[in-house]
């Protein structure tokens, strides 16, 4: 048999694949009540994302030179800092207990533009990411003032609505999904490959090479049983 892969041999191995689908299918829906079975005890959590602005529009300047348009800009750095944290948890304590440091690991800042800075905390409760979002503009927003001596930098937008950042019960299933699509795939892989690499002829054009030596047909290998 020649040794190189043919259409022909390609072929062939998508019949097979035809041939062998109900194994192929129960494969794929085995895999998927695996993963069923693997997320069951799992608990669905979403997730919250909440957003606040801070801006600044003034000109004027401290003694270090330092206007209020550039000194947003040149603080954006420390609005996740260990001191704006503490501060914010100072604010949020007599509603929430919640430490620096799990306020640090929550936020997060984006600049907008030249003169808007995003603050955006995430959470699994929608109204902690509110409060925390908007804690931490509200500390931003005094620590900048207290370093440059400005009070050109406020609060653009408070946080009023938290956006669903991560469904659950989406995670879940394509956690599912994602085992039934690997089990359709392994299982069709193999099935494929054995198939492609097979010594077995089913087909006279799979014995022909380069030669174009003229084939009448094959004789089949015939293995003695022993009794």
């Amino acid at each position: 048999m020649n040794d190189e892969i043919r259409i022909e041999d390609v072929r062939i191995s998508l019949l097979e694949l035809w041939k062998k689908k109900w194994l192929i299918i129960s494969v794929t829906v085995l895999a998927g009540l695996v993963g069923l079975l693997f997320t069951m005890n799992k608990s669905v959590t979403n997730t919250y994302v909440a957003t606040a602005s801070v801006y600044s529009t003034s000109n004027s300047s401290n003694e270090n030179g330092i206007s209020g348009n550039t000194a947003i800009l040149s603080y954006t750095d420390i609005a996740t800092s260990k001191k704006i944290c503490e501060s914010a948890a100072s604010l949020l304590s007599t509603k929430y207990s919640i430490d620096a440091d799990t306020i640090q690991s929550m936020v997060s800042v984006t600049q907008a533009s030249d003169t808007i800075v995003n603050i955006s905390a995430v959470s699994k409760d929608s109204e902690t990411a509110i409060e925390v979002a908007n804690a931490m503009s509200d500390a931003f927003v005094r620590e900048v003032t207290t370093i440059t001596g400005l009070d050109s930098i406020q609060i653009l937008d408070t946080a009023s609505i938290a956006y669903l950042k991560s469904d659950g019960k989406k995670a879940l299933l394509e956690t599912r999904l994602l085992f039934a699509a690997f089990g359709f795939a392994a299982s069709a892989g193999i099935i494929f490959i054995k198939e492609l690499f097979s010594n077995r002829v089913r087909t006279i054009v799979q014995c022909i090479d380069e030669s174009e030596e003229e084939i009448i047909g094959i004789l089949p290998k015939i293995e003695e049983r022993t009794r």
